[in-house]
């Protein structure tokens, strides 16, 4: 029963019957709450909706109950790594910047700090929007540490890594981005 109820709120959902596919995973949820496939349901139609703080909660309460194993045949599972890199947009979406600041730190224990540059980027620019020097330094020489002396600077990241120079200069981190001139001098 719990698969058909979930299958047509999914079938509901893609056919933008928002209404319909949220009260069908409310009544699937009310059946068997460990399950997790309607608390994506929910994720897909308020991202569709772009209603971010919502999407947000239900992604974090599927999130939540990752771990626990549900009587429901059928459940939907997506693995823990993509749902913190999903944790991670839709709470930049939201506007939460610390929030999303410490999913991008769990993502980064998990993959035990082997994060694609992407990632990292956008946790760099996090960190300096967040006014934290230690953490934005940090994943600064952790993306462009191969460009930076002693080694030679790539002329293909050398407008990428001025641009974040220029951000550390807006924060007033004057003494790190003298010494990187200064070495790259």
């Amino acid at each position: 029963r719990l698969a058909a109820v979930n299958g047509l709120a999914s079938c509901m959902a893609e056919q933008h019957k928002w209404e319909k596919a949220l009260s069908l995973a409310e009544q699937s949820l009310e059946a068997e709450s460990l399950q997790g496939l309607p608390y994506l349901i929910q994720f897909r139609v308020y991202e569709l909706r772009k209603q971010w703080q919502k999407a947000l909660d239900a992604l974090r309460r599927y999130y939540e109950r990752l771990s626990l194993h549900s009587s429901a045949s059928f459940d939907r599972l997506i693995d823990e790594e993509k749902t913190l890199v999903n944790l991670a947009n839709v709470a930049l979406k939201a506007g939460k910047r610390a929030q999303a600041t410490d999913y991008f730190d769990t993502l980064f224990t998990f993959k035990r700090g082997d994060a694609d540059r992407k990632m990292l980027q956008k946790a760099l620019l996090l960190s300096i929007e967040l006014d934290d020097p230690k953490r934005s330094v940090l994943l600064f020489e952790r993306i462009y540490e191969q460009f930076l002396p002693p080694n030679e600077m790539d002329e293909k990241y050398r407008e990428e890594i001025d641009e974040v120079l220029s951000m550390f200069m807006e924060q007033e981190w004057y003494e790190y981005v003298s010494g990187v001139y200064n070495a790259l001098h």
